[in-house]
């Protein structure tokens, strides 16, 4: 039982030293340095392809859209965190919900589903668009779509 205390104290010495390295490491790195003209110009396309082309609309990946914009993966992912406070996914998934709720309150679409109306803002999957519409609005998008006319 000794031995046992033993060794469960040494691994527990192990696993705190590899955190503090850990830790070390993570202080240690930068973000990338963002050239205020360059971001602004990023700024500028991102805002364009989401409010005029409606890219959230596509199954566009971060990696797709860093093409696009001519740029890098991981500067346009520390644009989405650093500026919008907000990782790539949550940042299109905020576009899909403001077009749903837009589609909801358009009386044209009134006899669309509402994982019609998901689908059309750009979701892929009904469960994912109950789930996300949920987080973000704090009601169900069928509730909110029955108390919101």
């Amino acid at each position: 039982m000794v031995k046992r205390n033993n060794e469960l104290t040494e691994k527990e010495q192990e696993l705190k030293a590899v955190k503090e390295q850990l830790i070390h490491s993570a202080l240690k790195r930068r973000d990338p340095v963002y050239d205020d003209e360059k971001k602004e110009e990023l700024l500028a396309k991102i805002e364009n392809e989401f409010d005029k082309n409606k890219i959230y609309k596509e199954n566009i990946t971060l990696k797709e859209l860093a093409e696009r914009l001519n740029t890098n993966t991981s500067y346009l992912s520390g644009i989405f965190n650093n500026v919008y406070k907000k990782s790539f996914s949550d940042f299109i998934n905020q576009y899909r919900i403001k077009e749903a709720i837009e589609l909801f309150e358009d009386s044209d679409f009134d006899k669309f589903s509402t994982d019609a109306i998901g689908f059309e803002s750009g979701f892929n999957s009904g469960k994912t668009f109950v789930r996300v519409f949920k987080k973000q609005i704090g009601v169900t998008p069928s509730y909110y779509r029955k108390h919101n006319k």
